[in-house]
């Protein structure tokens, strides 16, 4: 039969339990952020990865070998995202106090919107120019029509816009949730995760398109029009 204070004891442990299963939790997320987006760089790797697999399985088996792997990093990055958006939930708050990360940016909502929109704007605008000149995904340069020019546009500036302005969502978002620790993860995971991506797309388009494409990468910027 349990008593009175038998009962106290549990109520008081509770509290414990819980903020020991929301430390879990938040390990589990933190680690899902960083486990999806390495799988995501790894996959889009095997589908650029092509002529390997060609000397190995023939030409036949590469095309749904490369599709099933893009469509692994596209999930991936969608788990990634998802993760991203859940750390709020589950903060890291023994990390953030660790690295000296205050949890909220102190700002308004109002101000915090309108950092975020300022982001997110001129990304909107530069993503849509981006695929509207690709003639093709960022995931599959082989579609770009090889009797015309290679990119236009946009492109004539930068060689990977799309790619920019999809690590810019990310700091867009830390802010509309109002964790710096999700900024600080964006600047060290999520923006050298999109570099890694654009070399291996790069390195895809070298294969196809051979010394022009070469030329092309040395007139024009990687990101940003004369700086990088």
């Amino acid at each position: 039969m349990t008593t009175i204070s038998d009962r106290m004891n549990i109520f008081y442990h509770l509290p414990s339990q819980t903020a020991n299963h929301q430390a879990l939790y938040a390990k589990i997320n933190f680690f899902g952020i960083l486990g999806s987006t390495a799988f995501m760089v790894y996959f889009y790797k095997l589908s650029i990865g092509k002529e390997q697999i060609e000397r190995r399985y023939g030409e036949d088996f590469v095309a749904h070998i490369a599709n099933y792997c893009r469509y692994a990093s596209f999930a991936c990055g969608g788990l990634a995202l998802y993760h991203f958006l859940l750390y709020p939930r589950y903060p890291l708050k023994e990390a953030e106090q660790n690295l000296n990360i205050p949890s909220q940016f102190g700002l308004s909502s109002t101000q915090r919107r309108i950092i975020a929109s300022c982001i997110a704007i001129p990304a909107i605008i530069v993503e849509l120019l981006g695929w509207k000149e690709a003639k093709s995904t960022p995931l599959n340069v082989t579609k770009i029509d090889h009797q015309k020019q290679m990119f236009g546009g946009i492109y004539d500036y930068v060689r990977h816009p799309i790619y920019f302005c999809e690590f810019s969502w990310m700091y867009t978002l830390s802010l509309l949730l109002d964790s710096p620790f999700l900024l600080a993860v964006s600047a060290v995971v999520m923006q050298p995760a999109c570099y890694v991506l654009c070399k291996y797309d790069e390195q895809d388009a070298i294969h196809h398109f051979g010394e022009s494409y070469k030329k092309y990468c040395k007139r024009t910027a990687f990101w940003i029009p004369n700086i990088f």
